[in-house]
């Protein structure tokens, strides 16, 4: 949900169907709700802290303090409701003899798009007692943002931290590995060097998996997959399937090269691709332990194999020292090669010789 309120939902909006904009995004520096086990847990009030916002809950059991969005709901039973069959009503004093089961015909993705097309094209554009003169939402917004601005959004590093799931690893000489990918970056693999054995804290968002997030003493630092260029921007639904591809294709292979993990991503972007035209709307609702049991399941013992890696440092050099081979001159250097110049002056050769063949 905090994820929904960082991103411009246009282009999801116009997929769906519907013809406005959904454009109304920033980052939050007050977040107002109820006291719900959701809201007041400490995971999301850390969440919301990590993005520089802090929450604000009401008192109890005294609704009037409540904001009138709460009426939302209210709205969507009298205006749109009606309109789709198989509802179920909010009584069975209300509902009477409709059949409600016998006229159920729509999908979770068909009432997606319908809820989706209602909000952007409708809600957002009829007027609205709660705002003053009876202003649209929509027109509201952009009055507001005029005036005073919106934050930008924050990077995809400082969200993934505060929005991803976190694991423990004992990183190695490539890094991390989550899912079967191997993550790194320079403070990581300064950390191996000098903490081989000792663990790290990363998170990892679902609807990128081209990097997570590591945490090197205080910070936290972003750290993309090694040789992951076709893996940016990658949700973990896409990427499920891939490895289920990899499976049922190889299943007696504990390694895989590059390209094989490459193609695969191309073809199954194509069919996610296809899918979302036509449905695939709705995200799988992830949790930290189905994330667990993707890692701890499907992407058990299935690992890619990457091209040798120079050394990072003098450290890693099995034998011997590392010798780097200076590209620029020194001042003595280029003194003496003047002097030898000087002294044999380079030999000017004509473009055409000055002597005949019949000599």
């Amino acid at each position: 949900m905090i994820g929904q309120i960082l991103e411009d939902k246009t282009e999801f909006a116009q997929a769906v169907g519907a013809e406005g904009t959904w454009d109304f995004f920033g980052t939050p520096h007050l977040i107002c709700s109820d006291t719900g086990s959701a809201f007041a847990s400490d995971m999301f009030v850390a969440a919301v802290n990590s993005l520089g916002a802090i929450m604000l809950f009401p008192p109890i059991k005294i609704p009037e303090l409540r904001s009138r969005i709460e009426r939302v709901f209210g709205t969507m039973a009298r205006q749109l409701m009606p309109r789709l069959p198989g509802r179920t009503f909010d009584s069975p004093k209300s509902r009477g003899n409709y059949p409600s089961e016998v006229r159920t015909v729509l999908t979770d993705e068909d009432l997606t798009r319908i809820l989706t097309i209602w909000v952007v094209d409708h809600y957002h554009h009829q007027e609205h007692r709660g705002l003053p003169g009876g202003q649209s939402p929509a027109s509201r917004w952009r009055e507001l943002v005029s005036k005073y601005h919106v934050t930008e959004p924050p990077d995809t590093n400082t969200r993934r931290v505060a929005l991803g799931y976190e694991f423990e690893r004992v990183p190695s000489k490539q890094g991390v590995v989550l899912l079967s990918n191997h993550y790194s970056c320079p403070e990581l693999e300064s950390f191996w060097r000098h903490n081989k054995g000792k663990s790290v804290r990363l998170r990892i968002e679902p609807s990128n998996i081209g990097a997570v997030s590591v945490q090197i003493g205080t910070e936290w630092f972003p750290a993309p997959a090694r040789n992951g260029e076709e893996l940016e921007g990658m949700s973990l639904v896409e990427w499920t399937m891939v490895m289920r591809d990899f499976r049922t294709r190889y299943a007696g292979e504990a390694k895989l090269t590059l390209p094989q993990r490459n193609r695969a991503i191309q073809k199954i972007k194509a069919i996610v691709g296809d899918a979302c035209e036509r449905t695939g709307l709705i995200d799988p609702d992830y949790s930290a332990e189905h994330l667990e049991y993707l890692e701890n399941n499907l992407c058990a013992g299935l690992l890619f194999d990457h091209p040798d890696l120079p050394p990072a440092s003098d450290d890693d050099v099995p034998f011997g020292r590392r010798i780097t081979p200076s590209t620029s001159a020194t001042k003595s250097e280029q003194t003496l090669a003047q002097k030898q110049t000087e002294t044999f002056p380079a030999v000017q050769f004509n473009s055409e010789p000055a002597w005949k063949l019949e000599e």
